[in-house]
């Protein structure tokens, strides 16, 4: 199971939600353990973006 594969299994309001409380709870990681974490959101965030974006681009 890769990473992230949780997060894509919800509607985009909660993996919103999911996000904020994922950054909440980074406090204690180590610099290189929260560069990790924060590309995973990143990556995350792009996806859902593309996803609207091709949802738009499909609806004109």
């Amino acid at each position: 199971m890769r990473r992230g594969s949780l997060l894509l299994e919800r509607p985009d309001s909660q993996l919103l939600e999911r996000l904020g409380s994922q950054l909440q709870a980074l406090p204690g990681l180590q610099p290189a353990e929260l560069r990790a974490e924060m590309f995973v959101v990143a990556r995350e965030i792009a996806r859902v973006n593309l996803v609207q974006t091709r949802v738009r681009l499909g609806r004109q």
